[in-house]
This record gives C-alpha cells, sequence and structure tokens, in this order.
C-alpha cells in the first residue's frame, strides 16, 4: 500500500486557482461485467532470429542491435511502452517507431513490462519474458486497444471500474509507469508510457500517491506557469492537467501537488523521475488533454 505524503498547498494549483473557478464532481457510470481471459493470438514473432530466445538458448539485453531488437521494440510500442528515439505518432495511436537500437529507454521498457507481468525487473529479454510478451503481444500492426485485441485479460488492458464503483477516465499505474485513457463506452482508448514520482527512500514506492483524483484545472498553454514557478517555460510542456485528492465517500476535493503535463525532458519518460506529476511525451499529452475535462475522475494505483 502507497503510504501518502503529507504535502502543504501546492503551488502550481494555487496560481491556476487564481484564474480558474472549481467545479464539483460529477457523477460516473455504473460498473459492468469483468471480461473472462481468453488466448492469445497467433504469435507476431515467427521469424526464425526468436527461434533461441523461445527455447532458453539467448537472451537479448542492453546494447544489441538488429532487426530483432526492432521486431520486439515494435511489440513493447504497441503495448504503450515507449522503447526511446523518435516521438512521432503514428494512424494507429503509437508513439515512437523501432530503431533497432537495445539502449536504455528500451531497457526501460522492458522492465516496465516485466513489472507488468509479474516478472523480475531485469531489464534483460530472457526465455520467460519473451514467452509473455510472445502471449500477449497483439499482432503486427495492431495495439493493446485496438477493438480486435484477443487478449481479453485485464492485468493487459485494466478496467477503469474502481474500487467505489465509479468509473475512471484515466488510470495511472505506477509501478509500471503507464498511463491508460478510456472513451466514453469505458473502453481502453490508448496507452501511454509516462514519468512517476521518484522512489523514495522510506518506502521504496513512488511519491505519487495512490488512491482517487479529479480534475480540478485545465491549462491550455502552461508557458507562463513554468516561467512563474521555475524560470524555464517550456518545463510543463504544451499542456497541463491539474487533479485535486478525491474523497469518494464524501465527495470532497482538496488542493493536491499532482499534475499531468508534458515535459522538456522527454527522455524521462519510462522512469520513476518526477517530483510526483505525472510527465508524458509532449505530443502524447495534447490527446489526454483533449479527452479530459475538469470533473473527471483519475485513479493512480501500483
Amino acid at each position: 500500500m502507497q503510504v501518502s505524503k503529507n504535502v502543504g498547498p501546492d503551488p502550481i494549483a494555487q496560481l491556476i486557482q487564481k484564474i480558474q473557478l472549481p467545479t464539483s464532481a460529477q457523477a460516473q457510470t455504473t460498473p459492468g461485467a469483468q471480461p473472462a481471459p481468453s488466448a492469445a493470438p497467433a504469435s507476431r514473432f515467427s521469424s526464425t532470429d526468436f527461434q533461441s530466445l523461445r527455447m532458453g538458448e539467448a537472451s537479448l539485453h542492453k546494447g544489441a542491435k538488429g532487426t530483432a531488437v526492432a521486431e520486439l521494440q515494435d511489440a513493447f510500442l504497441s503495448m504503450g511502452f515507449w522503447t526511446g528515439g523518435t516521438t512521432d505518432k503514428k494512424d494507429n495511436g503509437v508513439y515512437g517507431a523501432p530503431d533497432g537500437d537495445f539502449g536504455r529507454k528500451m531497457e526501460t521498457a522492458v522492465k516496465n513490462f516485466q513489472d507488468s507481468r509479474g516478472l523480475p525487473q531485469t531489464g534483460v529479454i530472457d526465455q520467460k519474458t519473451f514467452a509473455e510478451l510472445e502471449r500477449v503481444a497483439p499482432a503486427k500492426g495492431e495495439t493493446i486497444w485496438s477493438p480486435s485485441y484477443a487478449v481479453k485479460d485485464a492485468t493487459v488492458v485494466p478496467s477503469n471500474l474502481l474500487p467505489n464503483g465509479e468509473r475512471a477516465k484515466v488510470v495511472v499505474d505506477l509501478s509500471e509507469n503507464r498511463l491508460f485513457l478510456y472513451d466514453k463506452n469505458n473502453d481502453v482508448k490508448q496507452v501511454f508510457s509516462v514519468a512517476v514520482g521518484k522512489i523514495s527512500a522510506a518506502t521504496g514506492k513512488s511519491i505519487t500517491s495512490v488512491g482517487y483524483k479529479q480534475v480540478d484545472s485545465m491549462v491550455g498553454n502552461p508557458s507562463w506557469l513554468g516561467e512563474q514557478l521555475y524560470k524555464v517555460p517550456d518545463i510543463f510542456g504544451p499542456k497541463l492537467v491539474g487533479l485535486g485528492e478525491y474523497n469518494p465517500e464524501t465527495g470532497h476535493v482538496k488542493n493536491a501537488p499532482f499534475e499531468i503535463h508534458g515535459t522538456n525532458n522527454e527522455n524521462s519518460i519510462g522512469d520513476d523521475a518526477s517530483s510526483g506529476c505525472v510527465r508524458m511525451l509532449n505530443e502524447a499529452v495534447k490527446d489526454v488533454y483533449a479527452e479530459m475535462k475538469k470533473g473527471d475522475r483519475v485513479y493512480f494505483k501500483e
């Protein structure tokens, strides 16, 4: 269980509140049934290059290069794990493209994938990691948010149904550094790699607290905020969504130092690197911003 950190008034929220009025909580849709697990689609890894991985005769790690690395990167990207390099958006909603270089961000993506599947976070693609990737990776050209994605497994595509029966517009998984955006039908619309709060030495967990949040401000151009707080206009990227701590029992929303925003340090994406906020690729945060509004529920989980 995440231990919440006692914090004072959030300077970002205080500044935003000077120009925006608070809004009340909005009612959420009723819960639905959880889909049952089913078999995975046929493997996208048909090349003979993967046979040694499949048999446990070899592994891939940082420093590796080549076609096999590029194919693996493509699979991770289709699941919302950014592997570094370009941040360009494809037609299917994927940000980034394979470059065949197993660098630091690819290693980070592997670790986050391993965490999502309950595997040791080694950053190395060994037999067990490859077997799990082969089981859950979508077909070539598809994503885990594609309507045709065949693995009906809530540990791969989580539900937005919250413990109190409400529905979230966004769910952020702090341990695997991904943000899940949901549509009006409560289906996953898109999945993004994010940076979250640094790991606390006292708790061994992210300083970003788990639990219920609510959108309490929308800042379409936060450059003035970055300039006023840090003398760095682009520190929050092109968009910022302010979040308050939401109490589902009382409906009360209180000030909290949490925002979803872009960044001037895109190489931090996928890492536990922020001061508590959720950082996104600058083009990706525009997608999320366009889908959100004041009063939307957001849930941070481990």
